[in-house]
């Protein structure tokens, strides 16, 4: 409170002949006090609640979204400003909100066999934003082009959790069997054909 100085004013009661007097007294607007807290990372929720605390109804308040109520709910990241205001002031907060979901189940396919290498594009997301990957090579990019056969993996994560897979890609191991030109039938090694002729 704050009436150091008085505030006077004279007015003639059509009443009553009486000298009137009004003291005004200013409230600090230091006395509005409120907290959007500390910035939110929100998993696996579609939305969250953020409360201005503030219930006394001489207070007006207004959100950078246009709400004027004490508390709102946000379904979107971003950051949001609450603006309080009060006869002698306003006084304003912010908060930033982060809202993510776990990443998803990913597959790099299923483990492939051939005798040459074709080279193939590994791309574990259709939507990588708000994800970060990490391939075996410790590189970063949304997709992996995989020119050898051998083992690739990727990590996906976010503040929300970490999901990963692996594909590996094996030549084929060629063996040359003698295929022989005669039929032994009862495994004596000699040739049919040569029986038929004595």
């Amino acid at each position: 409170m704050d009436n150091s100085i008085a505030n006077w004013s004279n007015s003639a009661n059509p009443l009553a002949s009486v000298s009137q007097r009004t003291e005004l007294i200013k409230t600090a607007a230091a006395q509005i006090n409120f907290d959007l807290g500390s910035d939110k990372v929100i998993s696996n929720q579609p939305s969250v609640t953020l409360s201005t605390g503030i219930t006394d109804p001489q207070f007006s308040i207004l959100w950078n979204t246009g709400q004027t109520t004490s508390t709102i709910n946000v379904t979107q990241s971003g950051k949001y400003v609450a603006k309080v205001s009060g006869l002698c002031g306003s006084v304003k907060d912010s908060v930033s909100v982060l809202i993510e979901s776990t990443p998803p189940a990913i597959s790099l396919g299923d483990d492939q066999s051939s005798c040459i290498f074709e080279p193939i594009t590994l791309s574990p997301l259709a939507n990588s934003s708000g994800y970060q990957l990490t391939w075996q090579d410790n590189s970063n990019a949304t997709s992996f082009q995989a020119r050898d056969f051998g083992k690739y993996w990727v990590t996906v994560k976010n503040d929300c959790g970490v999901a990963s897979d692996t594909i590996t890609f094996t030549k084929y191991k060629q063996q040359v069997n003698f295929i022989p030109n005669v039929i032994t039938p009862n495994g004596d090694a000699i040739n049919i054909s040569r029986l038929m002729k004595l």
